[in-house]
This record gives C-alpha cells, sequence and structure tokens, in this order.
C-alpha cells in the first residue's frame, strides 16, 4: 500500500490479512484501522480503531502489536518503530470527509501531511520550527489558506517557489530568521 486508507477486517484465523507499506507490514486480526504510507511521507502510521494489529518492520522483524486507541509510527529514515497513543483515534480517519485534525501535533507531522494533501513539498527551514506543536484542524482551506494560519500559530512566513514551500521562523523586527528560539507551548486554530 502506497497512500492512505482506512481497513474493516472480519476475523478469520484461517485467512490473515496482511498490508504490505514500503518497509512495514501490518496483519489483521479482526479489526479497523488505518494505515498512513505516503511514499513522501517521512513516517507511516498505523492507527487502530477496533481490535488488534501487529506491525512488523520487514528487514529488522521487529513488532508491536496494536490495540483500540493505540498508534505505531515508523519512522522511515532511523528505520525505528514505536507505539505511540493515539487520544482520539477518529481523528486518524476525518481524510475520508476532506478534514485534517492535529491535536499537540508537531509541526513536521503537520507539514507532512499538507504536503501530502496539497502535493507539494513543504520545508522547514529552521531547526527550531522542528520543536513547535499545533492543535489545528483543516476542512477546505487552499493550500495558501493552509500556510497562513500554520505561519500565524508559528510565528513564521513562507514561500512558496517551484513546487516547493519554505517556512522561516520570524525574529522580532518581524524579518524571517534563520536560528529563533521555538514555540513552547502548543498554538490552536480550529476551522
Amino acid at each position: 500500500l502506497e497512500g492512505e486508507a482506512f481497513f474493516k477486517v472480519a476475523k478469520n484465523p484461517n485467512q490473515p490479512f496482511i498490508i504490505h507499506s514500503s518497509g512495514m507490514q501490518t496483519q489483521v486480526v479482526g479489526t479497523s484501522f488505518n494505515v498512513y504510507a505516503y511514499k513522501q511521507a517521512s513516517q507511516m502510521r498505523v492507527t487502530v480503531l477496533t481490535g488488534k494489529v501487529v506491525v512488523t518492520d520487514s528487514l529488522s522483524g521487529q513488532q508491536v502489536a496494536l490495540l483500540p486507541a493505540q498508534q505505531g509510527v515508523f519512522d522511515k529514515q532511523q528505520r525505528k518503530l514505536s507505539v505511540a497513543a493515539a487520544n482520539n483515534p477518529q481523528q486518524s480517519i476525518a481524510w475520508q470527509q476532506g478534514e485534517l485534525i492535529f491535536e499537540d501535533a508537531s509541526l513536521p507531522e503537520v507539514v507532512d501531511k499538507l504536503g501530502v494533501r496539497y502535493g507539494t513539498s513543504i520545508q522547514l527551514h529552521d531547526s527550531q520550527l522542528k520543536k513547535c506543536r499545533l492543535t489545528v484542524s483543516f476542512k477546505q482551506e487552499s493550500l495558501a489558506e493552509a500556510l497562513q494560519v500554520v505561519a500565524a500559530l508559528t510565528n513564521s512566513t513562507y514561500a512558496n517557489a517551484g513546487g516547493k514551500v519554505e517556512l522561516r521562523q520570524y525574529s522580532e523586527t518581524g524579518r524571517a530568521v534563520n536560528t529563533p528560539g521555538a514555540m513552547n507551548t502548543p498554538a490552536t486554530y480550529w476551522t
């Protein structure tokens, strides 16, 4: 699987249901869950709504078993598979209604999903921006509108050139700078 899909699978011990996603394998044991596995995304995620799934790193063989309200997160660069709480697992399937919902999400996760949605690469110029956390939701916004919200919440600016977007942190003087301090508290915006 490359992309994102929601599955609702009936239990059948004689015929396991297995999903292969570039470097990650998800085995299902009667459940409903969401798989986020875009080629350009830095992480793949499996979020369980009901039942149980087992996620495996195809190269190392590392496995994690996931129960409802848990999320398996596979970092592609570090080849690290971990388990995280999914405080509101329904958020993982909001994309089916055209929504992106983030609660206390890292800015890299937010721009990753915005990049996938709008078919562009969004880069964080300043390392401090990677420390920002956001609570934000998007419904029908254009890319420019979504970027304006993110820029306002992170005290940054953006530029779109050649199909790539770059976010830069503002200084107190209102100019973009290379090494500012990051926001220490989550910013919030609901549409």
